[in-house]
């Protein structure tokens, strides 16, 4: 975690969340650097990172070990939303 929490810090003007995902959070006893990448993750963990990126919503807020930052300028809604705002 002391990588992911440095990488994490050059991103300062950002809200910045870490959550810690264990194999037997989706019935396995382990998971591989490689087996991450096999269909048989597409329909739970790739689907709901989807989530997260698509929408701005995590989908594991019960695992939540990190979170810094926050939007100061007050913009609200998902990801999406903001960046159609911002279109010309």
């Amino acid at each position: 975690m002391p990588a992911i929490r440095r990488t994490l810090g050059y991103y300062t003007g950002a809200e910045r969340t870490t959550v810690l995902l264990r194999p037997a959070d989706y019935g396995r006893q382990a998971i591989g650097h490689f087996s991450l990448f096999h269909d048989s993750h597409a329909q739970g963990f790739w689907r709901e990172t989807l989530i997260w990126l698509r929408d701005g919503r995590n989908p594991w807020p019960h695992h939540v070990t990190l979170r810094v930052g926050s939007r100061s300028d007050g913009e609200t809604g998902s990801a999406p939303e903001r960046k159609a705002r911002c279109r010309p």
